[in-house]
């Protein structure tokens, strides 16, 4: 079970409830003027590689160029239908502030390069997801309705800085923490891929060639397991990271910063 609440001002997207199941394969990524350094432990090869294949594969795939379609042409038609990457961002830690349960909208603390790094995305046609595990409501921390108002405000604060979520995903269950019915394993709870393939079944996105961005292994499983691409924010899991790294993830300091790497120039 998870819930959708869609902020969307267009109608959601054809329904295409195809899936992708293998891994690709990316470069660390840092950049030179990263706010944070990336921890000691990061091999120093890590720490200057940028998310050049990252890059490239989203300009190619979304606008078959370097700038998006500003007009419905005979060279761009074609394009219309097909479907856009998607990117999927973890809430706490990517663009909020990390600061534990979040159970009313007055503790939500935007991270202040969010709102840039968003609308930067949405000026390239790319549709802007938010999954998130929501274990306090099923562990009685935080009602559902309370949690929609901290997406809202969430949502509303983004939308002052021109920059716009299209919808917001996120799941209530724990397997071991939570009460009642709430209890139990569910396909929509990170590590478990069930809200990204929801969201580009019903926004039409393309899972192979968009990229989630979370600060938890969580997350980077999530993202494997639907097909993405992967992007880790540097948090207190790192070391963790490392014991597990399979050369697949990059690393970045926030998320202004992946963006930045992206489409850098």
């Amino acid at each position: 079970m998870f819930v959708s609440i869609d902020r969307s001002e267009q109608p959601v997207g054809s329904q295409n409830k195809q899936s992708y199941k293998r891994r690709i394969n990316l470069p660390v990524a840092a950049t030179a003027s990263d706010s944070k350094a990336i921890p000691k432990s990061v091999p120093a090869e890590f720490r200057i590689r940028r998310l050049s294949k990252l890059s490239r594969d989203l300009v190619h795939n979304s606008f078959g160029g370097d700038r998006p379609p500003t007009d419905v042409t005979a060279d761009n038609k074609s394009r219309v239908n097909e479907k856009s990457p998607g990117v999927f961002l973890d809430r706490g830690g990517v663009s909020n502030e990390e600061v534990g349960y979040i159970y009313r909208s007055e503790q939500l603390k935007l991270i202040p390069s969010a709102a840039l790094a968003v609308k930067r995305l949405n000026e390239r046609g790319l549709v802007v997801v938010v999954v998130s595990n929501q274990s306090a409501i099923g562990r009685g921390v935080c009602p559902d309705g309370e949690i929609q108002r901290v997406n809202a405000s969430l949502s509303k604060q983004l939308l002052f800085e021109g920059a716009r979520i299209s919808r917001f995903y996120y799941c209530p269950h724990h397997p071991t923490e939570c009460k009642g019915e709430y209890r139990r394993i569910c396909e929509f709870r990170k590590p478990r891929p069930g809200m990204l393939r929801q969201a580009a079944s019903e926004s039409n996105l393309d899972l192979e060639n968009g990229f989630i961005v979370g600060d938890y292994m969580s997350d980077i499983e999530a993202g494997l397991n639907a097909g993405c691409k992967t992007v880790l924010i540097e948090s207190r899991e790192h070391s963790e990271l490392y014991e597990r790294q399979n050369g697949h993830e990059c690393i970045a300091s926030s998320l202004v910063d992946t963006v930045n790497s992206i489409f850098k120039g």
